[in-house]
């Protein structure tokens, strides 16, 4: 059986962790229109940003670190949101290399496709790549509702605060003493509730755009190192589940033409799943 052209075509990622993946500027997608591309850039470039003035005002606030507590309050927020900032700008940066990583997973899909030239064969394939799109898709979104999650906590714990020492501790809390998710030194007096809310919106949009820097990033990367895993574990299968034929056979002359058909396109698919895994783990395409 002959696979279509479309048939052999295939993306890595199901629709809505790829369309999360190209509109933070990761992925290319060539369906999308001029004008959507130029809003995910602007949306893209507008978290860096808010990103990066949220780092500049946590590390300007490292003046006030006096004893270990307070090096160790400031120090935390800083380390995770520039590491957030770098995996999201890295990606970017190292696009076109991204994108003949997933060209050389394409290029290995297709090898897999004809490696089972029969109905059977690549109905089984076909499912496996299905059921490997649904579990990436449950990671996503259970590893997006996690991050942000994380930082709706982290965030809430300054109301918790405010509200312990109004309610439970009888304090007096204004504008001024009002607590913020993180330490940070603004160029303006947070001296009115609209200004702490402000400041507070702030924070809370800039540490989600970091805490998505890390997401997406670990999204891609594991993704990537889960589809080796599946052709790999694929090509196991084909090479051990052949009961007809033996490949100690002493007389290789009564090994008919369809298995070594099957063993010559396993080679191949081999040799490309190596070439793409050593690319994403000492080549251009090390993240870590």
């Amino acid at each position: 059986m002959q696979m279509d052209d479309h048939q052999v075509d295939f993306q890595i990622y199901g629709p809505r962790v790829f369309t999360l993946l190209s509109g933070a500027m990761i992925l290319e997608n060539n369906h999308i229109t001029k004008c959507r591309k130029l809003l995910s850039l602007f949306i893209t470039g507008s978290c860096i940003v808010m990103g990066l003035a949220l780092i500049t005002t946590e590390i300007l606030d490292t003046k006030h670190i006096y004893d270990l507590q307070s090096f160790a309050e400031r120090l935390n927020p800083i380390f995770f949101h520039i590491l957030g900032i770098y995996k999201w700008i890295s990606a970017i940066m190292k696009f076109d290399d991204l994108q003949v990583l997933i060209n050389m997973i394409k290029n290995s899909h297709k090898h897999f496709s004809r490696i089972d030239e029969d109905d059977k064969g690549n109905k089984h394939y076909k499912q496996k790549i299905e059921n490997f799109k649904k579990k990436m898709s449950w990671f996503a979104l259970i590893w997006l509702c996690i991050c942000s999650c994380g930082i709706i906590q982290w965030c809430s714990t300054a109301i918790i605060y405010d509200f312990h020492n109004r309610f439970t501790a009888g304090k007096a809390v204004n504008a001024s003493s009002r607590h913020l998710p993180y330490f940070g030194l603004f160029p303006w007096n947070i001296n009115t509730k609209t200004k702490y809310i402000a400041t507070f919106a702030f924070q809370l949009l800039s540490g989600y755009q970091t805490s998505m820097g890390h997401a997406i990033f670990e999204i891609l990367y594991l993704t990537i190192l889960a589809t080796g895993c599946l052709h790999l574990e694929y090509l196991n299968e084909c090479m051990t589940n052949e009961k007809c034929y033996s490949l100690d056979s002493s007389d290789r002359y009564y090994v008919d033409e369809k298995f070594y058909r099957k063993i010559k396109n396993c080679m191949i698919s081999h040799q490309s799943i190596l070439e793409y895994k050593l690319t994403t783990i000492y080549g251009k395409n090390q993240y870590t």
